[in-house]
């Protein structure tokens, strides 16, 4: 069980505290509003898609983006 107490975001602690239930996985990662820590080890995500908002479109977007009816497209807004 993830330790509640700690501060990390769930991605991270997740990626850190439980790697046994990652071993050959795929992991693929929604950031609604916002992208996660950059504490987080994202080399370790088989997928990583940030979306602006955590409304119902948006939302909408991640199940198709997870069942491959969407291709994702755009680009990274930072360099």
């Amino acid at each position: 069980m993830l330790n509640p107490a700690r501060t990390r975001p769930p991605p991270a602690q997740l990626l850190s505290e439980r790697q046994d239930l990652l071993r050959n996985k795929n992991i693929v990662v929604f950031a609604f509003n916002a992208p996660i820590s950059g504490r987080t080890d994202i080399s370790k995500l088989t997928a990583y898609y940030c979306l602006y908002s955590k409304s119902a479109p948006f939302v909408e977007v991640a199940a198709r983006l997870l069942f491959k009816e969407l291709s994702p497209q755009g680009d990274l807004p930072v360099s």
